[in-house]
């Protein structure tokens, strides 16, 4: 569960610390874009690199929190808390836990769900 639990906030938070950084990497740019014009053409060659290994490094790491959840489900344990689950009545929902109250679909991916405020 800790596994899956680190994936998790790892790939929610991954795209937009990808994103920060190649803003941090283009505010560099134009600063260098009057000081030094080939610094410049180097940052934009090491932003499309950075970017594609990004987009790379992404995809496995979904995919293995997805194999996680997917088999802590077939042992019949939500992946998010540890509790029980149960199969739930709809299509597109496969199991729910109802401890923390969320959802996965078949792929082992998790639904959200927005609770209603009382």
């Amino acid at each position: 569960m800790l596994l899956y639990r680190t994936l998790r906030s790892f790939n929610q938070g991954y795209k937009l610390t990808v994103m920060w950084i190649l803003v941090t990497a283009m505010v560099i740019a134009m600063f260098f874009m009057f000081v030094h014009p080939f610094g410049t053409i180097l940052l934009f060659w090491l932003g499309l690199i950075v970017l594609g290994l990004a987009v790379l490094a992404g995809k496995p790491m979904v995919l293995i929190q997805l194999a996680i959840a997917k088999r802590t489900l077939a042992q019949g344990q939500c992946p998010r808390c540890g509790g029980g689950i149960s199969q739930a009545q709809d299509d597109d929902i496969k199991w729910s836990c109802s401890h923390c109250s969320s959802q996965f679909r078949s792929s082992g991916e998790e639904r959200r769900v927005m609770e209603e405020s009382q």
